[in-house]
């Protein structure tokens, strides 16, 4: 039987705070020593990206040595009432992102309930 004997904690960057694309961001990230990062599904290189491009993705945040620790799907709250299908499309997406990095949980915002 296996016991956890130490707690490892981890920092993760996210994507949001950096400019140019996903995988200059990427290596941007990797370069300064930092080893876990939070995916932005808005991220216009995720917007229209194909599964073999997210696959390329994953493939490249092996290779660096990084993994995603979770994806931000960050819309405004109003945007769920506002264009319910369109909004739900695109967390459909970030999920999508998510599979392939690993799993990894999709952080949200939603409107308060009345």
């Amino acid at each position: 039987m296996y016991y956890l004997t130490r707690m490892e904690q981890v920092i993760a960057v996210s994507m949001r705070t950096n400019t140019g694309s996903a995988k200059k961001v990427l290596k941007q990230i990797a370069s300064n020593g930092v080893r876990c990062v939070q995916l932005d599904a808005l991220h216009d290189d995720f917007v229209d990206m194909t599964e073999s491009g997210l696959r390329d993705v994953a493939a490249t945040m092996r290779g660096l040595g990084v993994r995603a620790c979770g994806v931000d799907f960050l819309v405004s709250p109003e945007m769920w009432e506002e264009a319910p299908e369109r909004t739900l499309d695109a967390f459909s997406r970030a999920v999508a992102i998510a599979e392939v990095v690993g799993n990894v949980p999709v952080g949200t915002r939603m409107a308060k309930e009345s």
